[in-house]
């Protein structure tokens, strides 16, 4: 997988802490057996390398993207982080990521919409979604796996109990 920018860096680690700000407030401290991970694991067999790891995105941005004009508006992003907190409420993990009052830092879509223009680009999605899985793959083989997220988001966790 490609490296990250400095800055990138930053914000998937805010991304990370964000999610994990979510895991950390259901009961026992996961949703159950939950991790970031699966969100681009297309084939589920516990890792992502660059190509599912671009095709996952690419997923993620059409289901985002309702009209399908090659960008996300404010009300497409709230409706599909609304769809996604009904389903995971329907399996028992409680809230999802995502949404306005987001715990962690900024917002997820201006976080997003890197020219802060109201509208996130097909281009601005494919650049900023999911950097945290680059974060995670710690031997830089360019595949990143369970045990690698695993130890991104406890090491997230031992930060974010740090700072309270």
């Amino acid at each position: 997988m490609r490296k990250m920018r400095p800055g990138v860096a930053v914000l998937a680690l805010m991304g990370a802490v964000s999610i994990s700000a979510c895991a950390t407030a259901q009961p026992g401290g996961r949703m159950g057996n939950f991790s970031p991970l699966m969100m681009f694991d297309l084939d589920r067999n516990g890792e992502v390398d660059e190509a599912e790891f671009q095709a996952a995105k690419e997923r993620r941005f059409a289901q985002r993207d309702a009209d399908g004009d090659d960008s996300i508006t404010r009300a497409e992003f709230d409706a599909a982080n609304e769809r996604m907190r009904q389903r995971m409420a329907r399996f028992g993990r409680g809230r999802s990521p995502g949404g306005a009052g987001f715990p962690g830092g900024r917002d997820p879509f201006e976080r997003l919409d890197g020219n802060a223009d109201g509208v996130v680009s097909k281009a601005e999605f494919l650049e900023n979604d999911g950097q945290f899985i680059l974060l995670a793959d710690s031997n830089e083989d360019g595949v990143t796996t369970r045990a690698e997220m695993d130890e991104l988001m406890s090491q997230v966790r031992n930060y974010a109990g740090q700072r309270n």
